[in-house]
């Protein structure tokens, strides 16, 4: 039985792609909304860029280091902990700055940093990775079905 996460280049960005869409579209529904800004425009106009930047971050930074460090220390089990933990402090870092030119005072940072990782995390754990599993299931089931 082939396992529900990737296994090649391909299926980890098609993986990391569901898993970033879903990570973006919820953490930014919740910060516009708590910033009392979320309107489908304003939603739609940061979409793209924090979605790449999202990608990028995740893919290029976090991926290698949390691999890093789930290896040197025998932390498997808490990957999504670790990887959360950094994604949250880069892009509550990045979003404001990227959107408004605004870098936050460090009372302001740990509150929203807090914040999201309780947000991030839950939404990773509970919905974000499900998703993805999900799609790179029916992408593989398209892929056979085209193949045979």
């Amino acid at each position: 039985m082939k396992s529900q996460y990737p296994q090649n280049l391909k299926e980890s960005i098609i993986f990391g792609m569901a898993n970033c869409i879903v990570m973006v579209c919820g953490m930014m529904s919740l910060n516009m909304f708590l910033a009392g800004v979320l309107t489908p425009l304003n939603f739609i106009a940061g979409l793209g860029s924090i979605f790449l930047t999202a990608f990028l971050v995740s893919e290029l930074i976090v991926a290698p280091i949390v691999h890093v460090i789930t290896k040197k220390f025998n932390a498997y089990r808490y990957m999504a902990v670790i990887r959360v933990a950094f994604m949250a402090a880069i892009m509550t870092f990045l979003v404001p700055l990227l959107q408004t030119r605004h870098i936050m005072g460090i009372g302001h940072y740990l509150v929203a940093f807090l914040l999201n990782y309780i947000a991030a995390f839950i939404l990773q754990v509970f919905v974000a990775i499900r998703f993805a599993i999900f799609v790179l299931g029916r992408v593989r089931t398209l892929t056979n079905v085209v193949r045979n």
